[in-house]
């Protein structure tokens, strides 16, 4: 497999907004759903009373935006303060990950790209994030290299009208193939690359099949 550093390298300045400075920024925030009374919070009648007034000017902006907000603001906070303070089994997307997977796709405004990107600010070590850019940079490594990869076909993104279900597989699918490009990568350029590298690289690599 090709040398993946390069691209990793040239990710701040292709993609400023998603640099180091937001990225560890938005991980440092998620720490606050660690704390012992986020749900009790969540369902104090204080924040009910919040959400009821949030509740018209979300669905004003959904009214006109292609890409709907959860209206539903308890029930996702809920969810990812418990995936954020939940164990992630050595079986990945399985027992309350995956509970918790199917629960917030259940929820306006949420596809597999943004449902990964929750799962891995929460567990940065154990989820990828996953997109159209990814998805295209693995289809260009699966061609150039398909004896590094084996059986494993390219992973491609659940149309979002699909079920929970077939998105959870083709998640799966993204893991293994993210996978094996961290130990590719590992094993023959060294260092100690992580999801975080291995993201970094594909978006740009990815970016230019577009």
């Amino acid at each position: 497999m090709r040398d993946l550093s390069p691209y990793e390298r040239d990710f701040d300045d292709a993609y400023p907004d998603y640099a180091t400075g937001p990225y560890e920024a938005i991980k440092a925030l998620t720490e606050r759903l660690t704390a012992s009374e986020a749900l009790q919070l969540v369902d104090c009648h204080q924040f009910q009373r919040f959400t009821e007034l949030l509740e018209p000017l979300i669905e004003i902006r959904n009214y006109k935006a292609q890409a709907p907000f959860p209206t539903d603001i308890k029930t996702v906070l809920r969810l990812v303060i418990q995936l954020k303070q939940c164990a992630v089994p050595s079986q990945l997307l399985s027992g309350d990950p995956k509970r918790i997977f199917f629960a917030i796709l259940d929820q306006k405004g949420f596809q597999l790209p943004t449902v990964s990107a929750v799962f891995h600010f929460c567990h940065p070590g154990s989820f990828p994030i996953v997109d159209k850019n990814v998805e295209a940079a693995c289809e260009i490594l699966r061609d150039a290299h398909a004896s590094d990869f084996g059986g494993l076909r390219v992973p491609k993104l659940p149309a979002p009208k699909t079920s929970a279900l077939n998105k959870l597989e083709k998640y799966r699918a993204f893991m293994a193939f993210i996978d094996r490009v961290v130990q590719l990568q590992r094993n023959q350029y060294g260092g100690e690359p992580d999801y975080r590298f291995v993201d970094r690289a594909l978006m740009v690599l990815g970016a230019g099949k577009k």
